[in-house]
């Protein structure tokens, strides 16, 4: 398991599962190495965690396999307000979640004549 340090940004730390193995919030200690920077495009998870007392608490419930290696990613300040994806592990429920979202997307297509952004719009280049 990985954790980001807030006050050392950029900065990573290796966590071992099993020493977190037997706490039922997951508590993550506080120890910093080298960064990892390999992250497993089919893990697209976002747990929301507290850090209290040097140690990474989850909020939510993680449905990770044992030994996954995980980034946390630390947001603070003015991108607390950002959008979020739902709270919601079970996989039935996502599914149904994502078919709502779908359904109003379709409900509301973009009007033929609305304006196109072009490449580098699209990437704030521009």
């Amino acid at each position: 398991m990985l954790a980001s340090s807030p006050d050392n940004q950029g900065v990573q730390a290796r966590i071992s599962p099993q020493q977190h193995r037997n706490s039922e919030r997951g508590v993550v200690p506080n120890a910093w190495c080298s960064p990892y920077w390999r992250v497993r495009a089919d893990m697209p998870q976002i747990v929301k965690a507290v850090y209290e007392q040097g140690s990474f608490i989850p909020e939510t419930p993680c449905d990770l396999p044992e030994g996954a290696k995980v980034v946390l990613m630390v947001q603070h300040g003015e991108r607390e307000g950002m959008a979020l994806p739902p709270e919601v592990t079970a996989p039935e429920e996502r599914a149904a979640v994502l078919q709502s979202v779908v359904e109003r997307m379709k409900r509301n297509p973009l009007p033929p004549d609305s304006r196109r952004f072009s490449r580098d719009e699209m990437h704030d280049r521009g």
